[in-house]
């Protein structure tokens, strides 16, 4: 018998001969593959619900097989970089062997799988202000609401000053897994008076025809008019207003018309509210 060493990969041919008893020789072929090198991350994260690409690279070229366990959660366990979604964390491990299946190695990696911050609840806790609550693998998230660069790093976290309507608040913890959830902030009710009795006594709350709920807005018309349909007064605020009223500063409507006291009646307003896009028509009662 006799060994024999390769220095490197080929196809290599010896002949051995045979001699003092009788004469005889023999041609042999041998095949050496190259050697396997090959690399993987020690870890991969990813969040729940994501998968992610296990990128086997390889140092030496040739053609391979590869084979992958366990398969759960595997797109494909004989390719060289399946892609893994696994429920929970696991490790893989890869063996790899040459096209004759002469060389062989073997690789392992992990999978973290970082569980979704959870949001428990999204609550209403005044006029266009939330307060929310999230929970996650180490307690640190932070917020933010639709696509507004903002955010907030305390849970709970108290919003203010959000526009009425439906919006989307997002929970991303310090690995980057992110939750969602829709919530809507009410809109503030309008609620004009149903009669007013102007006496001379400069009450407020008896002097003017007022509407509840109308200065949470920041854009709106108020028009009144009398029974045969001429405008009596007229009130912008906000994009609606040439000369930017404030909302905040409107006392409403003192009855006079043109410096003149308009009779005990009925009459009909006209409320347009931009951010709600929403009118609001109806009557009511002065009574002198």
């Amino acid at each position: 018998s006799l060994a024999i060493t390769a220095d490197a990969a080929g196809e290599f041919t010896y002949i051995g001969t045979v001699k003092d008893v009788c004469q005889a020789s023999k041609e042999v072929t041998i095949t050496v593959e190259e050697g396997i090198i090959a690399s993987i991350l020690e870890e991969f994260e990813i969040c729940e619900d994501e998968d992610v690409e296990l990128d086997l690279q390889l140092q030496t070229s040739g053609e391979y097989h590869y084979k992958w366990s366990p398969n759960n959660g595997l797109s494909d366990n004989g390719s060289q970089k399946p892609i893994a979604s696994p429920e929970s964390d696991m490790t893989y491990s890869v063996e790899i062997t040459t096209e004759l299946g002469t060389c062989s190695a073997n690789k392992t990696t992990k999978v973290i799988v970082h569980p979704k911050p959870v949001i428990t609840s999204i609550e209403e806790t005044d006029v266009r202000q939330i307060t929310a609550v999230a929970t996650s693998e180490n307690d640190w998230v932070t917020f933010r609401i639709d696509d507004i660069d903002n955010s907030y790093e305390i849970s709970p976290v108290v919003i203010s000053n959000i526009p009425i309507g439906y919006h989307r608040l997002y929970v991303t913890d310090e690995y980057g897994c992110e939750n969602s959830q829709v919530f809507e902030i009410s809109p503030i009710p309008v609620i004009p008076k149903k009669f007013f009795s102007p006496n001379g006594e400069g009450d407020p709350e008896t002097e003017y025809w007022t509407v509840e709920g109308l200065d949470a807005y920041t854009s709106w018309i108020v028009e009144i008019y009398d029974r045969y349909g001429r405008r009596l007064y007229e009130y912008r605020t906000g994009s609606f207003s040439e000369t930017g009223n404030d909302p905040t500063t409107w006392l409403g409507w003192d009855g006079n018309y043109n410096g003149h006291q308009m009779p005990s009646d009925d009459y009909w307003y006209l409320i347009t509210v931009e951010e709600i896009r929403k009118q609001y028509s109806g009557h009511f009662i002065l009574k002198r």
